[in-house]
């Protein structure tokens, strides 16, 4: 099961840089010597890229992600010598190449970047901010980033928009201390909100609602949903179908971060298993409220054991080690 620290370490990095420095690399050299491998491709197929008698993983992997960016379609042609701009997809498919996502249709480049900068640097002020708190319309007081959660949490984009004008009630008023100031950029500094941006308050509370509860202004909806949609168990799919996985991986080049960063986006605590492994010895992923499993990421063979909160409390001091998988920050 050394694949599953690989990609741990691989969603916190972004690269293999420094694995080879790390406590348990020797695992991963062994592993990789009796594969008759090097280390590198050993990690890139650990990662679910495909190889075979014409390319290997690390080089499908790089072109996969080089490819995730439309813009490189030009060089991608000159280099395999494709003749013409349209067969340049047909060709990264035959050859398991084609990215699950690229960078096209992303809706937010539409806007102006000021306005984009001003709903985005309120939405985390909002979404973040402990003492700022709304009665619900159930009459329970609650934080917005605990309001919006179930917001967040809606696993499609029709879903989404049947709920989201509900929220825009408890973020307008608030938008009563923004105040306009053309020497300001926008800015939140001990509560006071200033920018140097025009705009309607009753469109501006929608638009931080919609991107609170689907990262609208900086992600494609489609991204982010899929996303959601496989947050709970992406790491656990990977082991027998490697194809969400490396979309998740498409989606972490697109937009230039860490797995972890990318999650971190969304809004949700990242859980990170070398953490975990330092103070245990093992991985620990959560389930629901009660079940866990755990893994020794050290082991050949993939051998995950079931527990429950009780026990995993007195094994391995889970209240210590914060383990909430889908934590709302």
């Amino acid at each position: 099961m050394i694949d599953f620290l690989v990609k741990a370490y691989y969603e916190v990095k972004g690269s293999f840089d420094g694995l080879d420095r790390e406590s348990y690399s020797s695992y991963i050299l062994e592993a990789a010597s009796k594969a008759k491998i090097s280390a590198i491709e050993y990690c890139y197929r650990c990662l679910g890229y495909p190889c075979d008698n014409k390319y290997d993983a690390m080089y499908r992997a790089e072109i996969r992600k080089f490819s995730t960016n439309l813009k490189n379609y030009p060089e991608i042609s000159d280099r395999f010598s494709i003749r013409g701009k349209d067969n340049v997809k047909p060709f990264l498919k035959s050859y398991n190449f084609f990215p699950k996502f690229d960078n096209g249709s992303l809706q937010f480049s539409k806007v102006p970047k000021n306005y984009r900068d001003l709903v985005r640097v309120l939405s985390l002020y909002f979404e973040t901010t402990e003492h700022l708190t709304v009665h619900s319309n159930d009459g329970v007081k609650s934080t917005l980033g605990s309001l919006f959660s179930y917001l967040k949490l809606q696993t499609t984009f029709a879903s989404f928009k049947k709920e989201v004008d509900e929220y825009v009630s408890f973020i307008q008023p608030l938008l009563n201390n923004l105040n306009f100031n053309q020497k300001y950029e926008t800015q939140v500094i001990d509560g006071v909100m200033q920018t140097n941006v025009s705009f309607d308050k009753p469109v501006l509370a929608k638009d931080i609602c919609w991107h609170i509860g689907c990262r609208y202004f900086s992600m494609n909806t489609s991204h982010y949903y899929f996303l959601i949609q496989n947050l709970g168990a992406y790491q656990f799919q990977s082991y027998s179908n490697p194809y969400v996985y490396l979309a998740i991986l498409d989606l972490s080049y697109i937009y230039g971060m860490t797995v972890k960063q990318l999650i971190e986006h969304l809004g949700f605590k990242y859980v990170n298993q070398l953490e975990i492994f330092e103070e245990t010895g093992v991985f620990i992923y959560q389930l629901n409220a009660r079940d866990y499993v755990i893994i020794n990421p050290l082991s050949s063979t993939y051998n995950p054991q079931s527990i429950q909160l009780d026990k995993l409390k007195d094994l391995y001091l889970v209240d210590g080690l914060k383990l909430v998988g889908r934590e709302v920050q």
